[in-house]
């Protein structure tokens, strides 16, 4: 830790009085902050990571966040998390990759193998500009479900093409 740092910067770029009351706020409110829960519901989403992580107990765990992009909870987010040590996990997880439509081949052959297959998938769902219709539901013993319904190509962003008066100087 360096004490000569000059931590004013900070309350330079930030409003201190600001931070400190969403502090209270947030504390007062018993730490859950503003966020109701996203409710069980379908959306319009986009993925927004997916990865192989360890899991509290160190267990491998396939984690896919979902970014709400329309709505009353637009920019929100769905976590998917899935312990993947049984068959039948590897199918919950490779049936839900699948349905995201990228294109690429979905399948278990090492876990450093799946590891990269699930960067991969979140590379060409970006890529392909793909977004989806979730339908985010309570399944049996409090364990949500999450199913694909419908896959949408998105517009690329727009990209200017250079006109032919663009070699030409500027007027003044």
């Amino acid at each position: 830790m360096d004490k000569n740092f000059d931590y004013s910067c900070f309350d330079k770029q930030y409003d201190s009085a600001k931070v400190k009351e969403a502090i209270n706020d947030y504390e007062k409110n018993g730490g859950d902050g503003d966020f109701e829960p996203v409710p069980h519901d379908t959306y319009e989403v986009k993925v927004n990571s997916c990865e192989l992580k360890k899991s509290k107990k160190g267990d491998p765990m396939v984690s896919i966040v979902f970014k709400i992009i329309n709505g009353t909870f637009k920019n929100r987010l769905i976590f998917m998390n899935q312990v993947v040590k049984e068959a039948f996990q590897f199918h919950i997880v490779n049936a839900l990759l699948k349905s995201l439509d990228t294109g690429l081949d979905i399948h278990f052959d090492t876990y450093q193998q799946y590891g990269n297959m699930l960067y991969d998938v979140a590379e060409q769902t970006e890529s392909q500009n793909l977004e989806y219709q979730l339908n985010y539901e309570e399944a049996k013993n409090d364990f949500d479900k999450f199913t694909i319904e419908q896959v949408f190509e998105s517009e690329a962003p727009m990209q200017v093409a250079p006109s032919d008066d663009d070699d030409e100087e500027p007027p003044f």
